[in-house]
């Protein structure tokens, strides 16, 4: 758990540091979402593809760079690379099953919360 939790404190900290960066920038706060979802997903695919190649960390480490680091930085690296082990398994109905379901249980999600929220709001 405290792996999990300071990988994950770091990983938040980087993730606002991204968004003011190119806040800074750009002047639009979509491209830290940008940047830190593309290099979440290719952090986790390094990070992966070492331990499938026969690198070696240990479970702490692990916990500490993927639940921790990356799921503070992004959770969408997770969903990727759930994904794409799907796709390489050659499970294309649940791999299709599972990013529509993502998407739309995400999106859905927002809008129901949004209508619910802003119901909050006198």
């Amino acid at each position: 758990m405290l792996a999990v939790a300071l990988g994950g404190a770091f990983g938040s900290v980087l993730r606002y540091g991204l968004t003011r960066l190119t806040v800074l920038w750009s002047g639009l706060p979509h491209w830290g979402t940008w940047c830190a979802n593309g290099s979440g997903c290719l952090a986790i695919g390094l990070f992966t593809g070492y331990l499938l190649s026969g690198g070696v960390v240990s479970a702490r480490q692990d916990l500490f760079v993927r639940a921790g680091c990356l799921g503070g930085l992004t959770t969408f690296s997770a969903l990727a690379l759930e994904s794409v082990l799907l796709f390489e398994s050659q499970r294309w109905g649940l791999a299709a099953l599972h990013l529509g379901s993502h998407l739309l249980f995400g999106l859905g999600g927002v809008w129901v919360g949004l209508a619910i929220g802003r119901g909050w709001g006198g």
